[in-house]
């Protein structure tokens, strides 16, 4: 594998430029990570070793090892140098959607917030939890102001490239 020097600029710009440098393969991300425990595809670790040795991983058979984390945040607690890895792998998948190689799920989502003002509408156990906390049962999402700021950044012209892709993929 070679490196890119484009792929390493673009995650250098990000503003974690000067951390991910301090990262020394100490591996507690993959020993701690949940999505890892369950599939070696994907790999905190060797996310990270890629983005600083500037190979370019982002390609749509590398789905998984891109959109595998959850932002369950258990690497950036884990990291010795206090490395915001979920940033440097949010990065990625604003890379992979680019090329529109981000899975049909994540388009999904992206739809239902623009549509709803939530990726997950409140369900009965949601709900329940809700009642528990002495949370209202429902409440009124500002989704005329989430639907603003979507076109603001180019969202909305971004989630229809996405469809329109989807469905060119299909029909072919």
């Amino acid at each position: 594998m070679m490196s890119d020097p484009e792929f390493k600029k673009q995650i250098y710009e990000s503003y974690m430029h000067s951390a991910i440098r301090y990262c020394y393969q100490c591996a507690r991300c993959d020993e701690n990570c949940p999505v890892h425990a369950v599939t070696a595809e994907y790999s905190p670790r060797q996310n990270i070793l890629r983005s600083l040795l500037g190979i370019n991983f982002v390609s749509a058979g590398t789905r998984l090892a891109i959109f595998g984390c959850t932002v369950c945040d258990t690497c950036d607690e884990v990291c010795p140098n206090k490395i915001p890895l979920t940033h440097i792998f949010s990065v990625l998948k604003n890379m992979a959607a680019a090329k529109n190689i981000s899975p049909d799920s994540f388009k999904g989502q992206g739809k239902a917030v623009h549509d709803q003002g939530t990726a997950i509408p409140i369900s009965p156990p949601i709900a329940r939890r809700r009642a528990a906390m002495g949370l209202p049962e429902k409440y009124d999402l500002p989704v005329n102001e989430v639907q603003a700021v979507m076109k603001a950044v180019g969202f909305e012209d971004k989630l229809a490239k996405l469809t329109i892709e989807a469905k060119k993929k299909e029909e072919a």
